[in-house]
């Protein structure tokens, strides 16, 4: 299996699962395609379009494979550690989303051309 290591209230081994990810949508109340559209578009800034809820949420999604009783309060807890611990441990989580397969996040997409 892959995951993605690093630094958070300890170190850590994030990985998304397509159960993992279906109980992110499930607490999100949207498909998560709908979630993270506007993050994955080339001229998006990813960190101006994130609220607190979807950063605390995925860091939870992500842990679940470790932790399967793992709170949404407890996901609080461990970002805000490694916030400090650190500040680019975001960039991680989106590297173990694009390790899942289900996205491409902040890749931009090829063109392909048509014949014609």
């Amino acid at each position: 299996m892959k995951y993605v290591e690093t630094m958070l209230d300890k170190q850590r081994n994030l990985r998304f699962t397509s159960n993992s990810l279906r109980k992110v949508e499930d607490t999100l109340g949207k498909p998560l395609g709908e979630i993270l559209e506007p993050l994955m578009s080339e001229s998006a800034g990813i960190y101006a379009k994130l609220n607190v809820g979807l950063m605390t949420t995925l860091i939870w999604g992500c842990l679940l494979h470790e932790n399967p009783t793992l709170t949404l309060d407890e996901a609080g807890d461990i970002m805000d550690q490694g916030m400090e611990n650190n500040p680019k441990c975001l960039e991680k989580v989106f590297e173990a989303l694009r390790m899942s397969g289900f996205f491409t996040l902040g890749q931009k997409k090829e063109k392909t051309s048509t014949p014609g």
